[in-house]
């Protein structure tokens, strides 16, 4: 008690004292890790989504122009019969049957299908990356060990939240269908290309054929080819708004998950930043203490004291003790001594490296 009993109490009030800090210090740098990490990951899985989206909209876009391309290329196909079987109908019967002929070729129904289809083929793309995405969100959530775990109802609530949003996602995208529908029959104006017989009375039967055939292949082909354009643009432009609000509305969600989760690892930090200045404070408060053991001098714990004498503290808890000094000092203490008193490893040396203890 005479001869130890100083540099024990120093080691049970400020010693034993930091390892009661130590240990949810631990926890909660271990907390804000896990979650530092998850924000890291929110964030990249983010741009992932929005990459893979903007690659779908991309692929789909060329789909919806060549299956329409390839449509319209049907309807050009049978322009030359047409005019060939039509060439001296009139107006109304012209218009009429070349209604009909769309028909037959199911023209309408074809570009119906080609939307439904482009919106499955977008959805189920959606959904997909959503799904994997989910998934892997879910595992990450699921962090096994003893120090950091969210539970099995946090991992389905998250899970659920991100099918939700996807459900919404898809609703949208559900939409595009009414968009692109186009109305059913294509009127074609092609009463202009009919020939003027009262200006054509001296030209042959086969040369009026001839003229007419042409008048209506180019009336046609020219409207037909008008139509097709515009309805690429149409059906493109309006495709693109529609995905610009999904990608809107998965980043919002994302951006809402990361702020929440900021906004945990916010307090993390801030509980981490109390418990390091005690703890800092009581380790280097302990090493100036065994600086004074070993020098049979005490001097009031102050930091002013503490810098002068103390340039840096280590502690592996219960196991090791390394010391450096700023200046030198004449120990009259073995290592070995020391260790047996405080009974962890100890090592005291100064700045350059030249040891303090005998």
């Amino acid at each position: 008690m005479i001869e130890y009993g100083v540099i024990r109490r120093s080691q049970t009030l400020l010693g034993s004292t930091v390892g009661s800090i130590e240990q949810p210090n631990q926890w909660v740098n271990q907390q804000l890790q896990a979650y530092q990490k998850q924000i890291k990951i929110i964030t990249s899985q983010s741009k992932t989504i929005e990459r893979d989206l903007n690659k779908s909209q991309k692929d789909t876009r060329n789909f919806l122009q060549q299956r329409i391309e390839e449509i319209f290329q049907k309807a050009f196909e049978v322009i030359p019969s047409f005019a060939e079987n039509y060439w001296d109908a009139d107006q109304n019967k012209l218009q009429k049957e070349w209604e009909r002929k769309l028909n037959e070729i199911k023209f309408d129904q074809q570009l119906k299908n080609v939307y439904q289809q482009a919106n499955q083929k977008f959805n189920q793309e959606v959904k997909e990356t959503l799904e994997e995405i989910g998934q892997e969100l879910k595992i990450i959530a699921n962090l096994k060990g003893n120090k950091f775990q969210l539970n099995q109802q946090d991992s389905e609530t998250f899970t659920k939240d991100l099918l939700k949003i996807g459900g919404g996602v898809l609703g949208v995208a559900g939409t595009v269908i009414a968009l692109f529908i186009p109305p059913v029959g294509i009127i074609m104006g092609i009463g202009g290309a009919l020939i003027n017989l009262s200006g054509g009375w001296f030209k042959s039967r086969d040369q009026k054929r001839k003229e007419a055939v042409q008048n209506i292949r180019i009336a046609l082909e020219s409207q037909l080819k008008s139509q097709q354009e515009d309805m690429i643009k149409q059906s493109q432009n309006e495709f693109d708004d529609s995905c610009s609000d999904i990608v809107k509305k998965i980043n919002n969600y994302f951006q809402s998950l990361k702020q929440a989760l900021e906004e945990i690892d916010a307090q993390f930090q801030q509980a981490s930043n109390n418990l390091e200045k005690p703890y800092d404070f009581l380790n280097r408060a302990y090493g100036k203490r065994i600086i004074d053991y070993c020098l049979k001098e005490y001097q009031p714990l102050t930091e002013a004291n503490i810098n002068t004498d103390l340039a840096k503290f280590e502690r592996i808890f219960g196991n090791k003790i390394e010391i450096k000094t700023k200046k030198f000092f004449d120990f009259k203490i073995s290592q070995s001594k020391l260790e047996q008193i405080l009974q962890e490893e100890i090592t005291i040396t100064t700045l350059t490296g030249e040891s303090l203890l005998m």
